[in-house]
């Protein structure tokens, strides 16, 4: 069956799903220390300024009050990229459903270039325009190659978890000569802590998204 049907009949059963199932925690993965007051301190993505699709100055404000899932890619990539953002544009459909109907932190997808060299914005938007991604759901960034790789490589922790993707890793310094082209959709809680991770090449990794979002949704419920 393919991706975009069994997301239709996921959600279907979305209710359903979410009173019924596991209600385990998600992971928080990256570094992590014991402050203190005895709380402990969870990896957060830190600071950052890139530019969207419609030339539209971005910072880290993009991720709080929303769950989000992030992949970095470049437009003319022709191995992963086009599968990744083929199901992301699946699973597009099924978030806008749920975003219409629920009383969670709404979902939205950001797709950050490694290439920003020939990604422009204008290659931007045609690129998501190409992917029927919709306007204030699914944003595409640019900007500075230095500091998307330092945002990819620090803040994303990119490569490292993708060697290694176990919660609190720490091991993730990487040579500064190395190009990101990762196959990770990573999932980004409103307060910007790494809550999961998961391979965007592949369709049951892809559902196992969907269900982590519905759960991350639970935790992060708004009061009706």
């Amino acid at each position: 069956m393919k991706l975009s049907k069994i997301l239709s009949v996921a959600f279907a059963l979305v209710f359903i799903s979410c009173n019924t199932q596991n209600s385990t925690t998600l992971p928080f993965y990256g570094p992590k220390k014991l402050l203190a007051s005895g709380d402990t301190a969870y990896h957060q993505i830190g600071k950052f300024s890139l530019i969207n699709q419609d030339q539209v100055s971005i910072n880290e404000q993009i991720l709080q009050s929303k769950i989000s899932v992030v992949n970095f890619f470049f437009a003319t990539c022709q191995s992963i990229c086009p599968i990744m953002s083929k199901h992301l544009m699946h699973l597009q459909d099924s978030c806008l459903k749920f975003n219409s109907v629920s009383h969670a932190y709404p979902f939205q997808f950001i797709s950050i270039t490694v290439n920003p060299e020939h990604d422009n914005p204008d290659v931007l938007k045609n690129y998501a325009k190409s992917y029927n991604a919709k306007s204030g759901f699914w944003t595409f960034l640019t900007g500075s190659k230095t500091e998307i790789y330092h945002l990819a490589k620090h803040d994303f922790l990119v490569n490292a978890l993708e060697n290694n993707s176990t919660a609190e890793n720490t091991a993730y310094t990487l040579s500064t000569e190395e190009f990101i082209h990762s196959e990770l959709l990573m999932l980004i809680d409103p307060k910007g802590h790494i809550r999961g991770l998961y391979n965007g090449t592949d369709e049951s990794s892809v559902i196992e998204l969907w269900d982590a979002l519905k759960r991350l949704s639970k935790e992060f419920e708004k009061p009706h």
